[in-house]
Formats: structure tokens, sequence, C-alpha cells
């Protein structure tokens, strides 16, 4: 946690000119990877020129590891299929962030990237001062298929160092939301003695903190399964309630059980 040096949101804005896998169009789906940490985009139907919008968030704790972005055509009853990729190089946007832009006017491009062998940008990518955050517009060329880009955008959140392990708790919840929709798992049951996560997910209300966006990841990630809960067990009960569970699992009625953090 002590390493964690912030979060980087990844708007993924929209696809262009894809390839297609079914008849006449795709069913395309984004998956974003950086190390063990793996998002992925809601599946747009027939298009081959999607508008995703939607807002995906890595922590990051070593700069030098590349995002990996791949494009996956959604398939009922068969594998998906590969729609192509990319690479996204992070240090020239962290570059910008250690620059100290304090006072600079609105729309001030920090850097520009131009594309090259070396990365996946199919044009100059700038690097933007824009109300007070640095973002950076990029369009990505992915390779291994026939046609198709990526527009996406980054956006660096910092982190206090009071509010690290509280980011890690929901990033924990997340994962194993994400884990479970892996293993088709229609229902989910999450139990946590993280009062403001299990609030937040309970209400309908707008979280404009810094962990607002994960929430909404979390609350996207939430219609994949025919049905969700989020339980608050009180801090004093949570090493009963865990070996309960424990147990419960032995005589059926819990079809999995994720474990986090010591007992």
């Amino acid at each position: 946690m002590e390493h964690l040096l912030g979060l980087l949101r990844i708007r993924v804005q929209r696809g262009r000119n894809l390839a297609v896998r079914d008849f006449r169009s795709s069913d395309p789906y984004i998956v974003v990877k950086m190390g063990k940490q793996k998002l992925k985009t809601r599946v747009v139907k027939k298009s081959v020129n999607p508008e995703w919008n939607e807002d995906l968030t890595l922590s990051i704790s070593d700069s030098s590891h590349p995002i990996h972005i791949a494009v996956y055509d959604k398939d009922t009853f068969t594998q998906d299929d590969k729609m192509g990729d990319a690479e996204i190089e992070i240090g020239p946007f962290l570059e910008a962030i250690r620059m100290r832009l304090d006072g600079v006017a609105n729309g001030m491009v920090a850097s520009r990237v131009e594309p090259s062998k070396e990365n996946c940008l199919a044009e100059q990518s700038c690097i933007i001062y824009s109300d007070g955050n640095i973002i950076q517009n990029m369009t990505v060329r992915l390779r291994n298929v026939e046609s198709g880009e990526v527009e996406l955008q980054l956006q660096w959140i910092n982190i206090p160092g009071s509010r690290v392990k509280g980011i890690f708790t929901f990033f924990s919840v997340m994962e194993i939301i994400k884990f479970m929709d892996n293993l088709s798992i229609s229902q989910i049951e999450v139990e946590s003695d993280a009062l403001n996560v299990v609030h937040a997910l309970n209400s309908f209300e707008s979280d404009l903190r810094m962990e607002g966006p994960i929430f909404d990841e979390i609350r996207l990630l939430k219609n994949e399964f025919q049905a969700a809960q989020w339980k608050k067990i009180p801090r004093s009960s949570n090493k009963v309630a865990h070996q309960l569970a424990k147990e419960a699992v032995k005589f059926g009625g819990i079809k999995f059980w994720k474990e986090i953090g010591p007992m």
C-alpha cells in the first residue's frame, strides 16, 4: 500500500472502424490490463464504431509497467473473437504530472507525444492542463488485426496517504466482483466491515469524492449478476463471521468463498 503512486482513470471513449467478426458487424468490448489488474467495458451490440464513454480506474504502483488494451467480439456459444490489441506507455504522462503547472492557463499543452514505431499512437497525442487536472487524449491503432482504432483519455488521481488503505478496500471489493463474473456466477453477496464502501454501494446518489469513479465501476459490474447484495459486518464480529462462512462452505449453500485480508 505504501508504494501506491496514485490512480489512473482511463476513459474508454469510442472505437473506430473496428474489424467485423460476425456476419456484418461485431459486438465489441475492451479489456484493459496492467500487471495483475484487469478491467473491461460493457459490450456494445452490433457496431464497428462503438461508443463506450466508460471510466476504468487502475492503481499505479510501478510506472514502468505498460498498459495493455485488447478488443474482443462477444460470442454466446463460442470463445470470444480477438479484434486487435495495443500497448500504452504512461511515462510521458507521469512526467507531465511531476511538472509544476500551478497558475498556468486552462487548456495549456504541457507536452506532445508523436506516433512512432515504439508506440501504438495513430496520431499526435497532447497532454493538457484542464480545469486543474492533467489529461492526455490519445487515439491508438490496434495491432494484429486488419483495421481499428480506439480513442482514450487518461487522467491522474492523487491519493493522500491517509486514504490509501480505504482505496485498497474499494479495489478489493471490485476485484471480487470481477472474479465472480469470470466464473459465470449469477448471484453474489459481498460482506465487509468497511461501512463507507457498503453505504456507497447501496446508495443511488452520485459520489463526488475520489472514490466515486470506483463506486461507479462496481455499480456497473453489478449489472452482470442476477442478484448482488452488499452487507455490513461489524468490525468486532469480523473474525467470527469469516469463520462461520468457512464452516458453511463445508455443508453447502455457498457456491464460492473468497477471503480478503488476514483472519
